[in-house]
């Protein structure tokens, strides 16, 4: 479960200024079911003079610390237990899910090798999908026992071999390299890097569309890509980790997939 946090500020009008002297306005929540996942609640603060008031809405979520989107740049307090989330799941699958495709367009399987750089293993579900786009597929990881399954179905699929290890010797001789990494720089971090004999293309993802269903329960001011990262990350909804990206950075400039893939053959 996660929160979208926004505030209302309470009228200055003679009449609402009078019934706040009786009657209080207090933080208010709804709980909002995600199809196919749990709830996420839509909290909304009372902000007076500017002033959110911070304590009042603690008590909503009876003070234990939130995973939370904040609408129209609120910035929580040090010791509120509402923190900026930063789900990171859904950005690495639909990495993968557009390198899948990228490579699978643009590049010869019995002439790549593909290495997939996942340090906490989020991937080991889905890697067996690239037996049949390279002649060789690695895995650096940290995560060695999340990749057993995954290494059993490639046997079983393909009857292909994914060699998993920590080591990264083998890494700058792989023609295509998926790197869903913390541990890297910012810019290696949910990176596609497809290695030619004159060019290295370095792909990241751009603009991605949310399905209806999703996009239909985002609160105004919000960040929909945010919101549905964490719709994929907090609330089970499953059905967003199948997503690509509609367009891709590639060496510094935005293109749709068909493009980057013309550009990578050419």
């Amino acid at each position: 479960m996660f929160v979208i946090f926004s505030a209302a500020d309470v009228k200055r009008d003679i009449r609402s200024r009078i019934r706040e002297c009786f009657n209080p306005s207090s933080a208010s929540a709804e709980k909002v079911q995600v199809p196919g996942g749990t709830q996420f609640v839509k909290l909304t603060a009372v902000r007076r003079k500017g002033e959110i008031d911070w304590e009042d809405a603690a008590c909503i979520v009876g003070g234990k610390k939130m995973n939370t989107i904040f609408t129209d740049a609120i910035r929580p307090e040090p010791d509120s237990p509402f923190c900026a989330c930063a789900p990171e799941l859904l950005p690495r699958l639909m990495l993968f899910n557009t390198a899948e495709k990228i490579i699978k367009r643009s590049c010869k399987p019995l002439e790549s090798s593909i290495c997939v750089v996942d340090g906490d293993g989020i991937l080991a579900a889905y890697a067996y999908r690239l037996c049949p786009l390279g002649a060789e597929i690695r895995v650096i990881t940290r995560s060695e026992g999340a990749y057993e399954q995954c290494a059993q179905r490639a046997l079983e699929t393909y009857g292909a071999t994914i060699f998993v290890s920590r080591s990264t010797s083998a890494l700058s001789e792989c023609t295509c390299v998926i790197s869903v990494c913390n541990n890297g720089s910012r810019e290696q971090k949910n990176t596609l890097l497809i290695n030619r004999p004159d060019m290295r293309f370095i792909i990241k993802g751009a603009d991605f569309t949310v399905p209806e269903v999703y996009a239909g329960l985002c609160p105004g001011g919000t960040d929909i890509k945010l919101f549905a990262a964490a719709l994929c990350e907090y609330s089970g909804a499953h059905s967003l980790c199948t997503l690509s990206y509609d367009t891709v950075i590639i060496n510094g400039k935005e293109l749709t997939l068909d493009s980057a893939v013309n550009l990578i053959k050419s």
